[in-house]
């Protein structure tokens, strides 16, 4: 296990290293701990992403990622009863999820919202990680042909690029992401604070055939 850590790819540090790993224990050993809450789901969703991370199955890693920023949504808006009607857009799984990512963009990036140029339409980035990134890897077990995940840029440091034919997202949106969660408050009893944490990322880079743009600003 202790080798299976140490083999971590660059861009993938602070994900592994705040994640540690009992000494002596196997994935077998992991396996047999039932977690019951939601809370300790999340964390074990974390340090699955980790593990993957650290063998280079960078999308399984942020398959991982994804589904603890859902539950974690989820624990910040609830469904509603059971029998009873949903009223507001974030009793949907996906209204929940858009809402808690758009939330936490400052930590995801410093760019507190913008919309980016997707298949002839204007969407928000967590709309974008949603339909096309999350559902995509979770229905379709890969992600489309004009949706790219390359290599991290700089820990911290999130780009986007976006060309007429594809956009593409750097691996460093997993441990941004795996930051949020952490971070979120609905988690905070199984995650200790970490002001490195609470810091907002470094500003994103959106690259686009003209150029790139600042981080506040909306491509259109």
């Amino acid at each position: 296990m202790r080798r299976c850590m140490a083999r971590h790819r660059a861009g993938t540090d602070r994900l592994i290293r705040d994640i540690p790993v009992v000494a002596g224990s196997s994935l077998t050993d992991m396996g047999r701990q039932r977690h019951w809450s939601l809370s300790m789901s999340v964390k074990a969703r974390l340090e699955d992403a980790a593990i993957l991370a650290a063998n280079g199955r960078m999308e399984g890693a942020l398959v991982s990622v994804l589904i603890a920023t859902a539950a974690t949504s989820r624990k910040r808006y609830p469904k509603p009863k059971k029998g009873a009607k949903s009223t507001k857009a974030t009793e949907t799984d996906r209204g929940a999820f858009e809402a808690f990512v758009h939330s936490v963009m400052p930590i995801i990036s410093r760019a507190e919202n913008y919309n980016v140029k997707f298949r002839g339409q204007t969407i928000g980035f967590e709309s974008l990680l949603y339909k096309f990134v999350r559902c995509e890897l979770a229905h379709e077990a890969q992600l489309p042909s004009d949706v790219r995940f390359t290599k991290g840029t700089e820990p911290g440091h999130l780009r986007v690029e976006v060309t007429p034919n594809w956009i593409s997202i750097s691996e460093t949106i997993i441990d941004n992401l795996a930051a949020a969660v952490r971070h979120a408050p609905e988690n905070s009893s199984f995650f200790a604070p970490n002001p490195a944490l609470i810091r907002a990322a470094e500003p994103i880079t959106i690259g686009n055939p003209s150029g790139s743009i600042a981080p506040d600003q909306k491509e259109s």
